[in-house]
């Protein structure tokens, strides 16, 4: 797959997928915990199927088992790492909130809803570059990659344009924002297409940390966030639906 089709398909999946958080958002004036839990729990488990099926097993065939388990940790431990400076955006954030009288008027709604796009934003460039290296490798389950990432994107825009909406921000200024939100992951997926593209061994490297970006994705946020709730059955039904799906993607393949 040439890289102007991977940029198109992430395009697809990363700012349609966000901008449709934004519509139904947009459209119902909040964001449902619900539907968003389910979106979470549905995505983790194609994304769970999907890596250790494909992704862990093609890096481990097109190099070593020790490239394998190594760059899955590497992956790992590169969203890790960005999980702690976000997580300490975040937390500042929230403590000039806590620390301002007004922190429920809609300037600091708008100033989190901010912040929150901003942490999404970067947070996003290691799945696009997962679904690019998937992308440069397989078409296929480059598709795959993208259908997930889109799945789990939508969630992510509920919850951006919800903190906008709350702002008191235009339902049209919202949907915008939103769908803006998913740019940052085309430039990881054009990295991934690249990097996949150069030998072998980089195919084998960039598949095996993709995998291991993903996983800590899953096991870190969406699985946490889709159980959430009250009701623990149906996230748990979905991601067990999400599974069964993974596998069928794969098997066609």
């Amino acid at each position: 797959m040439s890289i102007l089709h991977i940029i198109i398909i992430s395009i697809f999946a990363d700012v349609f997928g966000m901008g449709i958080g934004g519509i139904i958002t947009g459209i119902w004036g909040k964001r449902s915990s619900n539907m968003i839990r389910v979106f979470l729990a549905l995505a983790g488990g194609v994304m769970l199927s999907i890596v250790f099926v494909e992704l862990i097993p093609e890096a481990i065939e097109y190099s070593s088992l020790l490239i394998g388990i190594s760059g899955v940790i590497a992956g790992g431990l590169i969203v890790f790492v960005l999980n702690i400076l976000l997580d300490r955006i975040l937390k500042l954030e929230k403590e000039k909130c806590e620390k301002d009288d007004a922190s429920c008027n809609n300037r600091n709604m708008i100033r989190s809803g901010w912040v929150m796009l901003l942490a999404i934003g970067l947070h996003n460039i290691p799945e696009g570059f997962a679904m690019g290296a998937a992308a440069a490798h397989d078409a296929h389950l480059g598709i795959a990659i993208a259908i997930i990432i889109g799945l789990h994107n939508i969630p992510e825009g509920m919850a951006v344009a919800s903190m906008f909406v709350s702002g008191g921000f235009s339902r049209k200024k919202v949907i915008i924002i939103t769908f803006l939100a998913g740019v940052p992951s085309v430039l990881g997926a054009y990295l991934g297409a690249i990097v996949g593209n150069i030998s072998d061994f980089a195919v084998a490297v960039s598949l095996s940390v993709a995998g291991g970006a993903m996983l800590f994705v899953v096991f870190r946020e969406m699985l946490p966030n889709s159980l959430a709730g009250d009701r623990k059955h149906v996230p748990i039904i979905a991601m067990l639906a999400g599974i069964a799906l993974g596998v069928g993607i794969t098997m066609i393949h």
